[in-house]
């Protein structure tokens, strides 16, 4: 019951963006071809990890390896490609082909200086969204606390900025709110069992989120 709420509650968060989600885990087959759900409509974080592989950098743009994933699954990660490699285009960012991140000297100096301004706090850029990095306690807890303090935008790390602010700032005032709580908690209690190691969220662009450590 409790994961249903939890997913009602991002497809609000989401529909906030005038779109939907259907959950769907992605399975293998024997030739590590991507298997998605039927009406696949939401991509997760464990898909992306899955899928990551097969995107490959050409030209500054992504792009995707469509002979490895299934179409359900395939369009959902070409629409995401699209609008970054979108972004990428119009804002002259650059990718470094072989780690695939987006360069972080092409972000916005109002990013750079408050990501800068938490110690043990960074962030890196890819298609599918946002990796913060937490060397600290400290940076931990900052960022737990501005998701339970989720009426402040967080404006220091690009995907978190973005699903904390306009696009959400209807749900934030209602059932968004526990999205973010939820997700404050699982960052909290990953760092209280990894307290000797650094670890790193990773958080896609349809609240996919992960932890690890490095």
């Amino acid at each position: 019951m409790r994961k249903l709420v939890i997913k009602i509650i991002v497809a609000s968060i989401l529909l906030s963006f005038g779109g939907s989600i259907t959950y769907a885990e992605a399975a293998t087959t024997g030739a590590e071809q991507l298997q998605g759900g039927n009406e696949k409509q939401f991509l997760s974080q464990s898909e992306v990890e899955k899928v990551d592989k097969f995107v490959v950098v050409k030209d500054n743009q992504f792009i995707l390896n469509t002979s490895m994933v299934t179409p359900d699954l395939r369009d959902i990660i070409e629409t995401q490609i699209s609008t970054t490699n979108d972004t990428i285009r119009k804002n002259g960012y650059t990718i470094n082909p072989e780690t695939k991140e987006i360069n972080e000297n092409t972000h916005t100096p109002q990013i750079m200086a408050r990501s800068a301004s938490v110690k043990g706090l960074s962030h890196k850029w890819f298609w599918w969204g946002e990796r913060v990095y937490f060397k600290t306690n400290a940076a931990v807890n900052y960022i737990v606390n501005r998701f339970y303090s989720h009426a402040e935008t967080l404006t220091g790390l690009g995907i978190v900025s973005t699903v904390l602010s306009s696009g959400v700032a209807t749900a934030v005032a209602g059932s968004g709110a526990l999205y973010f709580q939820h997700v404050a908690r699982r960052l909290n209690a990953y760092n209280n069992s990894h307290r000797k190691k650094h670890i790193y969220m990773d958080m896609n662009y349809h609240g996919g989120v992960s932890f690890h450590t490095f």
